[in-house]
């Protein structure tokens, strides 16, 4: 399932089968998350948190919230 805004611009997508958030993210803001060990390097530019209970679920929607909100922010430049 691919969570969208409505740029359509891919804020993340849900793996049920490996039970995944997968995100792109910017350069700084990836450091940030990484550094902070709220999810792992994936791709070259995505992260991945493991979905294995409710305190990463929550913290999961705050990383799609904050993606949101980065995304709107540029766009309203």
């Amino acid at each position: 399932m691919n969570v969208t805004s409505t740029a359509t611009s891919v804020l993340g997508h849900v793996h049920a089968d490996r039970g995944t958030l997968d995100l792109p993210l910017s350069d700084d803001r990836r450091a940030k998350v990484l550094a902070a060990a709220r999810a792992k390097a994936w791709f070259e530019n995505w992260v991945t948190q493991r979905l294995s209970n409710d305190g990463d679920a929550e913290d999961g929607i705050a990383l799609l919230r904050e993606s949101y909100d980065e995304l709107r922010a540029g766009r309203d430049r």
